[in-house]
């Protein structure tokens, strides 16, 4: 099990980092992440500039890939 990433945004680190549509995120930083939300809990709690290790699937290939965390875009006011 894991997060399969259906999209990534333009200029998003996760897009830096090579990731792709369809890659399934298994853990963050050695931490198993079951669903979307925990996920995106776990990453939100990294200070932006701090490297994650994710463990990632591609096809029958899994990696551990580093992403730098970015600052989260605010919704426009």
């Amino acid at each position: 099990g894991g997060v399969v990433i259906t999209n990534l945004y333009v200029n998003s680190p996760a897009l830096a980092a090579a990731l792709q549509p369809g890659d399934i995120v298994l853990a963050v930083d050695g931490a198993h992440v079951p669903s979307a939300q925990e996920t995106l809990t776990r990453i939100a709690q990294l200070a932006p500039g701090r490297t994650a290790q994710l463990r990632v699937q591609r096809g029958q290939q899994v990696a551990e890939v580093p992403v730098t965390v970015g600052e989260r875009p605010r919704a426009p006011r």
